[in-house]
């Protein structure tokens, strides 16, 4: 009687890893022997079942899973294993490297305890940012924009097909920054009473302020509001600060400028005597605090008309009109001008006593 051929398993499912609590399918094929196969396979030596294809979920990290093939007749048995490792993560962890600080609040994230064989990594940052990340990176720099107590979720997904999700509470604290902001009554102000009212305006978490007035009578300053005074006769810029402090800590700071300006102050003489000898010989206005490129004087005789006009803020008037001396009397002038900083415009008027 001939013998049947040896049984042997010619193909068997490779290694594989399987996620936690997850289902492995295994399959083997045989040849050999005469009578119907009968496949039977074991997991750590436990039996799981039957079946040339199974499928089971198994009960450990690392599954020895084997195979034996038999057949009817009873010729020898043969068996093959191979090994299937449930991918097992730990609590993964999400590490900041500061977690609170002022708005817009920047931080390092540091990833840990991550899966191997990691295929996508997507963070919802809690702030409506998420990002998706498809290689592994353990450390993340995010910024939170608006104040705010936020908390990430993290989901990963391995190779396997494995999915986990993280939610870590209240990870990340932004504070909310207070706003400087301070009113001043009066810029320009005059240099004859070089005096503006500050007032302190800020909003949000204001704990601490703090003025810095260089040139002023009270050049550091912690209340609300007040008068401070510049040294008089001087024209200048001067900067105020305000820096506000929250009770995190949070600063912000505005600074203004008050513009100490010239007064606008005319003289005009009402009479003069072109008379030929060294003094008073000519008609001159004197005026500080304007523009001396909008200057336009004009000078008329009784009856209304034009006899004289200068744009020239230095040159005066010798009494003459085309070219003689005008008759003695009254002369009526106009003075149209504009501040010297801004666009405020000036009118002045007179009259003049020519005395010969």
């Amino acid at each position: 009687v001939n013998e049947p051929p040896a049984l042997q398993i010619v193909t068997l499912s490779p290694d594989t890893l399987i996620c936690t609590s997850g289902t492995v399918t295994v399959s083997a094929t045989g040849i050999g022997g005469s009578t119907p196969y009968i496949f039977t396979w074991t997991s750590n030596g436990v039996n799981v079942g039957t079946g040339q294809t199974l499928s089971f979920v198994p009960s450990s990290a690392v599954n020895n899973i084997c195979v034996t093939l038999s057949e009817v007749c009873g010729s020898p048995t043969v068996d093959s294993c191979m090994i299937a490792t449930q991918i097992v993560i730990n609590d993964f962890t999400l590490v900041p490297s500061d977690s609170n600080g002022c708005a817009p609040f920047t931080t390092d994230l540091v990833l840990g305890n991550l899966p191997i064989l990691l295929d996508t990594l997507i963070i919802n940052y809690g702030d409506g940012n998420i990002e998706h990340y498809n290689t592994y990176e353990d450390t993340l720099t995010h910024t939170f924009v608006n104040a705010g107590v936020y908390t990430p979720i993290v989901y990963v997904q391995t190779q396997a097909g494995c999915n986990w999700t993280t939610t870590f509470s209240n990870l990340i604290t932004a504070y909310q920054v207070p706003i400087a902001s301070f009113d001043i009554n009066s810029t320009p102000v005059s240099n004859l009473d070089p005096v503006v009212f500050i007032n302190n305006t800020s909003y949000g978490p204001v704990s601490i302020i703090s003025w810095e007035i260089p040139g002023s009578d009270i050049p550091y300053a912690n209340q609300e509001a007040m008068n401070i005074r510049y040294p008089e006769g001087v024209v200048n810029f001067y900067p105020i600060t305000l820096t506000v402090t929250s009770p995190h800590g949070c600063i912000d700071s505005i600074t203004r400028i008050v513009h100490v300006v010239e007064e606008v102050i005319l003289y005009a003489p009402n009479t003069f005597t072109p008379d030929g000898d060294e003094f008073n010989q000519d008609w001159k206005i004197s005026i500080s605090g304007i523009d001396p490129y909008g200057f336009e004087l004009k000078i008329f005789n009784r009856w209304g008309e034009q006899i004289y006009e200068t744009n020239d803020i230095n040159v005066g008037w010798d009494g003459t009109y085309n070219g003689k001396l005008v008759q003695q009397g009254v002369y009526n002038w106009t003075l149209n001008t504009k501040d010297k900083f801004n666009d405020k415009k000036y009118f002045f008027k007179g009259s003049i006593n020519v005395i010969k």
